[in-house]
């Protein structure tokens, strides 16, 4: 089909055609926008409500703090709460197991003895460690107990005989009560 159109006729067609494009595109930018605008009214609004809150709650310490007398630590005195609240629920403040403890006890496994896990347990009464493991052979578990037993830290040591019926790769579980002088020395230092 032939283009009976005139020159001047096609540039005015196109140009109306741009101004028609553009004016749709326009219109889906502003409408999107002001979609976006209406789904994001509520977030501003709770965003808002909670910085007025929460700038209120800083206000209200502040003053707070303010009003403590002058020259109190806040740590020292939630380290002094915490020590009236342990005295009057009668428990004594069971100091952190020393490394020490696990050095002496690494310092006399034998080489042919493997050790799994530790296990710390501290009550009222006592402060236990278990070790389990496994050995090569029974000597070499008995050296190991024998070397904890001479352990001045440790006031028992508890190997059932049932682990020594077993000759090679022998599992094993070791429960160690330590010494009540040990944590007043750990408290000390």
């Amino acid at each position: 089909m032939s283009n009976l159109l005139p020159q001047y006729k096609k540039g005015k067609v196109r140009k109306e055609y741009y101004i028609r494009l553009g004016i749709v595109f326009s219109l889906l930018l502003s409408a999107s926008i002001l979609i976006s605008m209406v789904l994001l009214v509520p977030s501003y609004i709770l965003s808002s409500v909670k910085y007025n809150i929460t700038y209120g709650q800083l206000e209200d310490e502040k003053a707070r703090m303010a009003a403590t007398p002058a020259g109190e630590n806040p740590e020292e005195i939630i380290a002094n709460v915490n020590s009236k609240l342990a005295g009057l629920k009668g428990e004594k403040l069971s100091p952190v197991v020393s490394y020490d403890l696990f050095g002496v006890i690494i310092g006399h496994k034998p080489p042919n003895l493997k050790i799994n896990a530790f296990f710390y347990s501290d009550d009222r009464s006592r402060t236990t460690i278990s070790i389990s493991g496994v050995s090569e052979n029974r000597e070499s578990l008995l050296l190991f107990m024998q070397a904890l037993e001479r352990e001045p830290l440790f006031f028992s040591v508890d190997l059932p005989i049932s682990y020594f019926v077993k000759g090679k790769d022998i599992g094993f579980s070791v429960k160690i009560i330590v010494s009540e002088n040990n944590d007043e020395d750990d408290e000390e230092q």
